[in-house]
């Protein structure tokens, strides 16, 4: 997976953009690599590639990774946007953002804006 990471409004909402396909181990290591995204309030923007594919087992992975959940519900955490989900990846990521704020759209100008009122 090939994994793009960009300030959209430093140090508020940091983008992650996918162009390949969804990998937790991938996820994983972009977290673990970050350490500045548990230092201050951070919102997260999630772009997909329109050819992005979820494997089967990625959201068992992802609520079975103390990584991934320990980020998610991180006090520092604010919020998620995810642009270019397909309607599979949205009901089977309620389940990991379960109480969390997400916003699922294909507007990045819509996403930013979300994420700008959170922080």
């Amino acid at each position: 997976m090939t994994i793009t990471q960009r300030w959209v409004k430093e140090p508020h909402v940091l983008e992650f953009i996918y162009s390949d396909d969804l990998s937790s181990e991938e996820l994983i290591k972009a977290i673990k690599q970050n350490p500045e995204l548990y230092s201050s309030p951070v919102s997260i923007l999630i772009t997909l590639a329109p050819n992005v594919q979820m494997p089967t087992q990625l959201i068992n992975t992802m609520l079975s990774s103390n990584t991934i959940m320990d980020f998610i519900k991180h006090p520092n955490t604010r919020s998620f946007a995810i642009i270019g989900a397909s309607k599979m990846l949205q009901l089977s990521a309620q389940t990991i953002f379960r109480g969390e704020k997400v916003l699922f759209t294909d507007n990045r100008e819509q996403a930013i804006t979300f994420l700008c009122k959170q922080t």
